[in-house]
């Protein structure tokens, strides 16, 4: 039986655009040649890891101590306030739930966020494990590492190991992890390269009685 993974933003919450906005004034005053188009670039990674691109790739100009404090803030307030559940996440996880299937949450996000999401929606209950970027030395995707990690937590082969995620990263990292991968089209991730994936979805409930036994790499 199928191992489902999922991505937390982006894929089972809306927080991309929230984010977006949220940091789009910041970036463009410390940056030198910060672009919207330019989010996908650091979409999945950990807060360390986007932060070490910000400054290589734009030229950020921001001590590392400010930026992580003001990113925490943000963070508080999107996923306490204004993050909801992706349309038809909810319905996917309790049917997966009712199969049988393993599932797990694997996100670069820091486990503050992660606990935030989890307790506000509830979702403790479907959950075999939870994981975050913390529990890997802060490495986030695209290495594979979070998903090796998640693997050995379920005890399961990756080729038996479904993940749903929404930016070039994570499908970069679930691939490398030998997994297939299924890209979500959250709607405002149109700008990222999901092609690489193994199957694209824009809705949840196409997967709902999809037989996954015929899905291989």
């Amino acid at each position: 039986m199928k191992t489902f993974i999922f991505d937390m933003d982006g894929t089972i919450i809306d927080s991309e655009e929230k984010w977006l906005n949220h940091e789009a004034e910041l970036l463009s005053q410390h940056t030198d040649n910060w672009d919207i188009k330019d989010y996908g670039k650091i979409t999945g990674m950990s807060v360390p890891q986007m932060y070490s691109t910000l400054v290589k790739d734009f030229g950020f100009k921001m001590p590392l101590e400010e930026f992580l404090s003001i990113n925490k803030s943000m963070a508080i307030e999107i996923y306490s306030n204004e993050v909801n559940l992706m349309p038809g996440f909810l319905d996917l996880l309790k049917y997966l739930k009712k199969q049988g299937h393993k599932i797990a949450l694997a996100s670069s996000s820091p486990m503050l966020c992660i606990d935030i999401v989890i307790k506000r929606f509830e979702l403790e209950q479907y959950f075999d494990h939870i994981v975050s970027a913390d529990h890997v030395n802060g490495i986030g995707k695209p290495d594979p590492a979070i998903y090796n990690y998640t693997k050995d937590l379920l005890k399961v082969d990756a080729c038996d190991c479904i993940v749903l995620e929404d930016s070039t990263h994570g499908i970069n990292a679930a691939n490398s992890a030998g997994m297939y991968s299924i890209a979500y089209l959250n709607g405002v991730n149109g700008e990222q390269k999901l092609d690489q994936s193994n199957k694209v979805i824009n809705n949840f409930n196409q997967l709902i009685d999809f037989n996954f036994e015929t899905l291989s790499l």
